[in-house]
């Protein structure tokens, strides 16, 4: 076996160890250190409170959790409060008067429920419509709001904590 001059063995012992800590004096030719990609981004106070508000209206029973019926619950009232003309179904008209109301709820989050923000309002409103007929009907809404909640309760026990609905909510 032959045996390495010991000048050999410690550049390529240099050459396989990672590099100090320290920069002062380093190559500037060396690339720098990548750090982790971050999950999401820090939210707003102001959209943490409006989050924490509408979990509180949602939660009836006050039990620091949102059931699926207490979902359900409000998912009824937002498509009441959209149905302008409270023909039972929402046109793109009626969905457009509030986007931010119905987007925020039905698209946003995890799950891709209606995708993301690659897709248009009317793809997403698209995603809803099951039977294609134009028009989102108040059934076809409800099993966009199931996808949704089935989407946000992340261990599958049934009920949102704060945590999952801020998450996908």
């Amino acid at each position: 076996m032959t045996r390495l001059p010991a000048t050999v063995a410690l550049m390529l012992l240099a050459v396989a160890s990672p590099a100090p800590a320290s920069t002062a004096g380093a190559d500037s030719t060396a690339p720098a250190p990548v750090a982790p990609a971050a999950a999401k981004p820090a939210e707003s106070p102001a959209t943490a409170a409006a989050l924490a508000a509408e979990f509180r209206r949602i939660d009836t029973n006050e039990d620091g959790r949102i059931s699926s019926s207490e979902h359900e619950v409000y998912a009824r009232k937002l498509f009441d409060e959209l149905d302008a003309d409270v023909d039972y179904k929402l046109t793109a008209a009626e969905i457009m008067a509030a986007p931010a109301k119905f987007f925020r709820h039905v698209s946003a989050g995890v799950g891709g429920v209606l995708g993301g923000t690659e897709l248009t309002p009317a793809e997403k409103i698209q995603r809803i419509d099951a039977n294609r007929d134009g028009v989102i009907s108040r059934d076809e809404h409800a099993d966009a709001a199931r996808a949704k909640f089935q989407a946000m309760d992340a261990n599958n026990n049934g009920e949102l904590s704060e945590l999952e609905f801020a998450a996908g909510g």
